[in-house]
């Protein structure tokens, strides 16, 4: 029996970087495939639906929006969408979407962030990237579940709703109990305690 599907896309916390079975050559470094103990993954258990995890460490919510709307989806379809930084930004080009970030050392990255993001055009372009999103969607699944892009340094107060988009209340963060082997991302009862968290709140009660 073919099961029905959880699609998570995202970031390195949904991903489950630094977590006993997503670490790469160093602590630091990802592994090469999502953690089977990250959130998504204890979701899609407890609802006995097949887990699919297309996050991307580094991921923005422009190539989050890229990847999607690649993916052929099926209307049975749960679709988690864990909002990253929003401040991230990419390059589309050959079929591939190009990290742009903060923390990138590479000349692009430095005069993008120059030259062209101001907290207005983060602010507009995000309500567009999720407001677009989940308008396609909802022709497309079953269930979205939406969480809040991580504030940004530049504007900790911006306002990324819409009227078509509700927000889980609180994202992974509010959920860290421990560090992952990185010391940077949450670790396992972290992971454990979100996913209870989506659960009790948003998807056991409506099934």
């Amino acid at each position: 029996m073919i099961k029905e599907r959880l699609i998570t896309f995202g970031c390195s916390y949904p991903f489950g970087q630094g977590l006993p079975d997503c670490i790469g050559r160093n602590n630091n470094q990802p592994g090469e495939t999502a953690s089977h103990q990250a959130f998504p993954a204890l979701i899609a258990n407890a609802i006995d639906r097949e887990n699919i995890n297309l996050s991307v460490p580094g991921s923005s919510n422009k190539a989050m929006v890229y990847r999607l709307q690649k993916f052929k989806f099926e209307i049975s379809d749960i679709v988690l969408l864990n909002w990253t930084h929003a401040e991230r930004s990419c390059v589309i080009n050959n079929n591939t979407a190009s990290i742009i970030g903060p923390w990138c050392p590479d000349k692009k990255s430095k005069i993008f962030y120059k030259q062209f993001s101001t907290n207005e055009e983060i602010e507009f372009n995000n309500k567009i990237f999720i407001s677009w999103t989940n308008y396609y969607l909802a022709q497309c699944v079953t269930q979205i579940i939406n969480t809040k892009p991580f504030n940004y340094t530049g504007d900790p107060a911006s306002n990324f709703k819409s009227n078509n988009v509700e927000f889980l209340d609180n994202t992974i963060n509010d959920y860290r109990i421990d560090h992952a082997a990185d010391d940077s991302h949450p670790g396992i009862k972290s992971h454990q305690a979100y996913a209870d968290y989506i659960l009790n709140e948003y998807l056991l009660n409506d099934m």
